[in-house]
């Protein structure tokens, strides 16, 4: 299986998402913007079509902020989105997480949403350990992602449906939810906040 990208659905993925999940995982990327911004330099990996870089640059009034993505196609759609903010202290990056090169200064907030879930485990804990060493002795990462704990019939169906279908559409590696917490545990992050 080659590199996944989420190029071929960059274009109709908002109207998927909504579809499937209504409103939710819009909702749940917001919760944190308050803790974002707070930072001074924040690191946005995978952050697709930028629907959160976008409310997000609204209240982070002089954080600068890179934003890396794999996907050429959803990094041009937040660009498009961010057209008419300031994008002085913005600075999209297309690249994989795992090969990218940060000359910058560590960053103090790290954001992460529905990311890494993409990976099989081992790839998760290379991503964490990539993570770690961007990071300021006191970050704060954003990781907001699904969760298997609790799920019913429905859930389950549609957590099977959806690895399927982005398996297919954008190749990525996973091919069921893994749990990314003992790899983030043992690189020494302490949770601050987890809900199911």
């Amino acid at each position: 299986m080659g590199k996944a990208t989420f190029d071929l659905i960059a274009s109709f993925y908002p109207l998927l998402e909504q579809t499937v999940f209504g409103s939710t995982l819009s909702r749940a990327r917001r919760i944190f913007i308050p803790r974002v911004t707070e930072g001074s330099k924040i690191l946005l990996i995978g952050e697709g079509n930028g629907r959160f870089l976008f409310e997000m640059v609204k209240y982070a009034s002089s954080a600068s902020v890179t934003v890396v993505d794999s996907s050429a196609r959803m990094l041009a759609a937040a660009a498009r989105r961010i057209a008419t903010i300031d994008r002085s202290r913005i600075e999209l990056i297309h690249a994989d997480i795992l090969e990218w090169r940060s000359f910058a200064s560590s960053y103090d907030r790290i954001v992460t949403h529905f990311f890494l879930d993409l990976f099989p485990p081992q790839r998760i804990r290379r991503i964490v350990e990539k993570i770690s060493r961007f990071a300021t002795k006191d970050a704060l990462w954003i990781n907001v992602d699904f969760t298997s704990e609790n799920q019913g019939l429905r859930q389950k169906s549609l957590m099977w449906a959806q690895y399927r279908f982005f398996r297919i559409s954008a190749g990525i590696e996973a091919s069921r939810l893994f749990d990314p917490h003992p790899f983030i545990s043992i690189a020494g992050w302490e949770s601050w906040k987890r809900d199911h």
